[in-house]
């Protein structure tokens, strides 16, 4: 067997228009989120996922069920394991050092409220 590290990052601004989301959510998100899992029904295989706080947040207010449920059961399923980004997605070597420990700190609250996990990995 071949191992092999698939690594996928997800990102909405907050200011994006919502029908724009709505239409990147149908094509992209939703898919995707959908083939990990009939794929993991019967395959075993982890990927690391690095999704935006911005983009959680646009899941919740477009109050999209199927998302948050999936990657719910994806983490749980050990499919998924969410990596720790800057929350609105800011340039690290272009941010002060107060803002970046913020943006850390939202993210891994919000997906520890949401999900009930650590995010251990990082991505800048």
């Amino acid at each position: 067997m071949t191992d092999c590290l698939i690594f996928l990052h997800g990102h909405q601004p907050y200011y994006n228009e919502e029908f724009i989301v709505k239409e990147i959510i149908w094509q992209s998100y939703g898919p995707l989120f959908k083939s990990l899992l009939d794929y993991s029904k019967e395959h075993q295989f982890h990927i690391n996922l690095s999704l935006t706080g911005s983009v959680i947040q646009w899941f919740e207010r477009l109050n999209n069920d199927f998302l948050l449920s999936a990657l719910g059961e994806l983490i749980d399923r050990g499919v998924v394991e969410l990596l720790l980004s800057p929350f609105y997605h800011a340039p690290l070597a272009l941010t002060n050092d107060g803002f970046i420990k913020e943006q850390f700190y939202h993210h891994r609250k919000m997906v520890k409220e949401m999900f009930g996990k650590e995010m251990r990995g990082l991505f800048p």
